[in-house]
């Protein structure tokens, strides 16, 4: 019985031991886990934070641009009708070749032989 008792306490003492051993290894796991959620929540704040830095310099660039643009709209008027004019003539050529090469398309896909 003796070896009995001495198996048992072995196999007592390294259930302890693993035990122990896990135990060890969770409060590892916890505390890495709010490692990584410190850091995480460091880089999205200053994530943010340059988001909305990099957003307010783009409004205020923009309202810049839109007052210069309103200005010289209204100091050039003549500037701004021949602009708008060769805009349009423009864009009415962009969207002609565009219809006239979509119909030699199709008229060219109808006169194809048929294999």
């Amino acid at each position: 019985m003796n070896k009995a008792d001495k198996l048992n306490r072995a196999v007592d003492d390294a259930m302890d031991q693993v035990t122990a051993a896990l135990e060890n290894v969770k409060a590892h796991a916890i505390s890495s886990a709010d490692e990584i959620g410190r850091a995480t929540r460091r880089t999205v704040h200053s994530a943010q934070g340059a988001t909305e830095e990099a957003w307010s310099d783009a409004a205020a660039r923009a309202k810049v641009l839109r007052s210069r643009v309103e200005l010289y709209l209204q100091e050039q008027p003549l500037h701004t009708i021949v602009l708008a004019l060769a805009t349009g003539f423009l864009l009415s050529l962009v969207l002609l070749f565009f219809r006239l090469n979509r119909k030699e398309q199709s008229t060219l896909k109808q006169t194809a032989p048929l294999r």
